[in-house]
């Protein structure tokens, strides 16, 4: 799930190659694209105007920002004096596969051509299994924090309190240090603008009415200034058991199928990307 791919931005010798690699990373796929260099969709849209008369270039301009989302930055640094191939040795070792127009420079660096063509070329990425840490969890959702500007997380069980057995005081439940995690990624990232929390009150008597200012709070602790956080209400349905939880950005987002609940048994939880079909509706609906 999530795998990291290094792909030449001049690996597209026609349309048919960039639209036929835009698809492999779509929102549902769990695909994503090194930036490398950076600037990479950039690269891509040169190369691409290089090939394409005028009219086909709308067509191009729209599966580039259809991938958009899909291009997560690298901590390599791209050496401009060597070729991409050369330069795709540092990357090696952080990606699935190294892609460029011809894989014949280096045995490590596969053709574009020959992948689109192999039906086992690329594994499912779209879920898995994922230990129920909150560092596993803010790491699976890196995507969603790092390139959307907003970012929706829908638990209708989410509380940052709880009051233990056999007690009358309060204590942070184990799910903050979840959205803490989540918040640092995207405080590094500088990209998120807005993050909303929904959840139903019904659900936990004890700390519902503090949600929206232990959210705020934990953003002042992260010192992460330029977001706005809100912790908002929504209705219990009572025909559905409103189970599962979701993390949304615009374009994309991901079902956790147990909740963002942590334990440090060994136990997982089934996350995954979702497909369109799945997607729209809770997007138009919650962002």
């Amino acid at each position: 799930m999530n795998d990291f791919y290094g792909i030449d931005p001049k690996a597209p010798s026609n349309l048919s190659e960039l639209s036929g690699l835009i698809r492999l990373f779509s929102p549902s796929e769990g695909r994503f694209i090194a930036d490398f260099p950076m600037g990479w969709a950039n690269e891509l849209r040169e190369h691409m105007s290089s090939l394409s008369d005028l009219c086909r270039m709308a067509t191009v301009e729209t599966w580039i920002q259809l991938s958009g989302y899909a291009i997560l930055p690298t901590k390599k640094l791209y050496r401009s004096n060597l070729t991409w191939a050369e330069n795709a040795s540092f990357l090696k070792s952080d990606v699935v596969k190294l892609i460029d127009p011809t894989g014949k420079i280096s045995n490590t660096v596969e053709p574009l051509d020959h992948i689109l063509s192999e039906p086992n070329a690329f594994r499912d990425s779209r879920a898995g299994l994922i230990p129920r840490t909150s560092s596993a969890y803010a790491e699976i959702a890196r995507p969603i924090l790092l390139r959307s500007r907003k970012v929706v997380l829908i638990d209708p069980f989410l509380t940052f309190r709880h009051i233990p057995d056999n007690s009358n005081q309060w204590k942070y439940d184990r799910r903050r240090t979840v959205i803490e995690a989540m918040l640092k990624i995207a405080f590094q990232g500088k990209y998120v603008e807005c993050f909303e929390i929904f959840y139903v009150p019904e659900n936990n008597i004890y700390g519902s009415d503090f949600l929206d200012e232990d959210l705020k709070e934990l953003v002042r602790q992260i010192g992460f200034t330029k977001i706005h956080v809100a912790a908002k209400p929504i209705k219990k349905e009572t025909n559905t058991k409103q189970h599962t939880r979701y993390l949304l950005g615009l374009k994309s987002g991901l079902h956790f199928d147990h909740g963002f609940d942590t334990y440090d048994d060994g136990s997982k939880n089934h996350i995954q990307w979702m497909s369109p079909s799945v997607l729209d509706p809770l997007l138009e609906k919650f962002t």
